[in-house]
């Protein structure tokens, strides 16, 4: 269960990051890779999250 939250974390980091650098609205550099690091760890951990309550019902 860990590979799938961890693939879902990179595919929102990169999703986040390119669209960011692409369109000019992420911000600089930094603060745009920042802001999609936290976003795709954030996203891993709620998909581990949900997918553990789903697996108890």
């Amino acid at each position: 269960m860990a590979h799938q939250s961890l693939t879902y974390g990179v595919v929102v980091f990169a999703a986040i990051f390119f669209v960011g650098w692409i369109t000019g609205l992420g911000g600089s550099f930094v603060p745009n890779l920042g802001f999609s690091i936290l976003m795709g760890v954030g996203a891993a951990i709620c998909f581990s999250l949900v997918t553990r309550i789903g697996k108890n019902r």
